[in-house]
This record gives C-alpha cells, structure tokens and sequence, in this order.
C-alpha cells in the first residue's frame, strides 16, 4: 500500500511538472506561426533607420567632428606661432613700461569731435539788404512805432551810393570842395506811386518822420564854384534815378529867389520851400529845400528851420562875396 501511495505522488508530480512545462510552452510564442505579422508601417520605419545608419557612414558626421577638432588644433598652433614671430621681432622692454602702456590702453579715450566751421556773424543790415523790400513794406504800413534805427541803415547806404554818384558825374573828388550838404525832400519817384510816411517816436521826444520815396539834392561848395547834383531815390528798393548835375560859379549868379508855396490854395496838404537861381545866361535853376506835409504840430513852427536857414545863407554869403 505503501509503494501504491509512493507510486500516485510520483505520478501527481509529474503530471504537475507536465502541466508548469505545458503552460509555459504555450506562453512561448513559435519563431516563424506564432510571431505577429510585420505591418508596411512597421517596415518603412526599419527601412529609414537602416537609410539613417548608412547615411552617417556615406556623410561621414563623425569625420566631420573630427575635421573640427583639427581645424582647432591648427588654429591654436597659427596663434602660437605668430606669438613666437611678435615675441621674436619685438625688442625687450622693461616690465614698468609694458604695465604703463597696458593701462593706458585701458583708459577710454575721449571721442574725437570735429572742430565747428567758425561762421562769420551776419550784422543786421546785411539782414535787411537781403529782405529789404519785405521790411520797408511792413514798416510804411504803420504809421507810428517805436524808435528802432533800422530803417536808418537802409537810407544811409542810399545816400552813400547817391554820393559816389554825383562824384562820378560832377567829376570831382574831396579835394575841389570844401563843404558839402544834403537836403532830402519826399516825392514820389513816379506820378502813379504815392508817398507814404512814418513816425518814429523816441522816449526824449525827438520824433523823427521817414518817407518811402525821396528827392534829393547834394551841394559841393568850393571857392569859386557850386556843384548841384539831384536824384530820386526809391527807399523801399534802394533803386536811384533821374540823375541831374550842374557846376557854375558864385559870379554867374544874378538874382536868387526863395518862395514859399503850397501845393492848393483851398485846404493845402504840403507847404513848399524853393531856392531859384538865376544865372548870366537867363538859366535858371531850382534848388528845393522843402516839401512838408501840414498837421497840427507844423502849424505853430517857425517860417524857415534851422537846416532851411543855414543852406540859404551860406548860398547867398558865397554869392555876395563873389561880386565885392
């Protein structure tokens, strides 16, 4: 009984054995019927990594790294060689003077900055020659302003160039006269132009009154002669015209009259004063010494002004004395 017992575990062992070994075995997959089946998916990828493998061998990528590292290393050798040429060629100098010269190349240096073209000051009458006609526009178109001597400038260039002009035509220089005046009267430069004036007003009271258009006379005495030169001047564009000289002695002169007129005899606008000379040969000439607009503070002044007066008796004194 007891080998019966034996027998039947032996058995039952076995037949266990069998049955782990059974399991396993169908566990197992078979290498060709039991593997699963190969997808076109599943192919392509092993194609491309196949593709990349031989790639790396055709590109060569790891020769490539190692091309970089030789071109390094050649790099570090070309520096190391120019440092041996530098250091060859460069003479030896003392430690103090190479720190020296390393700190001042680390000091910044300023920028460099270019020097400004000098520009020459532009004075104000160059200012108004160059915008002239703009300014005296706008100047005759007030009535009144406040003393400024800008317009000054502009009227003393033209009587400057109307100086060298009766020069020129007279013929004469500095030293054929003794003394010289200059009488300016407004009128207009032609009969379509209509003269228009200003007010200065000066803080002490001494008002001055300017004209856009001018007649201007320039005596020249000498000894025994008059120089006579007239124009018209166009303040507003400096232009000069009408020019007129004459010269004659103190002797020819016979008759000298002066005449106080106004330009209408019913509610006159301009008080006018005239020299006229008459000479040997029945010539007569005019010499005008005022044109003055009437106001208000012109009716309480005096027949002749000061400048009136002083012209007409230095004239009559010149030409009494030639005839003694």
């Amino acid at each position: 009984m007891a080998k019966d017992m034996t027998n039947e575990s032996v058995t039952n062992e076995n037949s266990n054995v069998q049955t782990k070994s059974d399991t396993t075995t169908m566990n197992k997959p078979s290498d060709e019927s039991e593997q699963p089946e190969m997808t076109m998916d599943n192919k392509k990828m092993k194609r491309k990594k196949l593709k990349k493998d031989k790639d790396i061998d055709k590109t060569g990528i790891r020769d490539k790294l190692v091309l970089k590292e030789e071109k390094k290393t050649k790099r570090a050798k070309k520096k190391r060689n120019r440092k041996e040429e530098t250091s060859e060629e460069v003479p030896l100098i003392d430690e103090k003077l190479i720190l020296e010269e390393e700190k001042q190349k680390k000091v910044r240096t300023p920028r460099k900055v270019k020097p400004k073209k000098y520009k020459e000051p532009k004075d104000e009458a160059k200012k108004l020659f160059v915008k002239r006609e703009k300014f005296t526009r706008k100047f005759f178109r007030r009535i009144k302003s406040r003393a400024k001597g800008q317009i000054d400038i502009l009227i003393k260039k033209d009587y400057y160039e109307a100086e060298k002009r009766a020069k020129t035509l007279l013929g004469i220089t500095e030293r054929d006269y003794q003394q010289q005046v200059l009488i300016t009267v407004p009128d207009s430069f032609t009969n379509k132009n209509d003269v228009r004036y200003h007010l200065e007003v000066e803080k002490e009271g001494n008002n001055k009154l300017y004209f856009d258009q001018a007649y201007v006379t320039i005596l020249f005495y000498s000894l025994k002669s008059l120089y006579i030169y007239q124009c018209n001047i166009d303040h507003r564009t400096g232009f000069i015209g009408h020019d007129r000289a004459q010269e004659f002695n103190y002797f020819d002169v016979v008759s000298v009259e002066t005449e106080i007129k106004y330009d209408r005899d019913d509610r006159p606008k301009y008080s006018i004063l005239n020299a006229a000379l008459t000479l040997s040969n029945d010539q007569k000439f005019l010499i005008r010494l005022r044109n003055q607009r009437l106001n208000d503070q012109t009716a309480g002044q005096a027949l002749l002004s000061q400048k009136e007066q002083h012209v007409l008796q230095m004239l009559k004194d010149r030409i009494r004395a030639s005839k003694v």
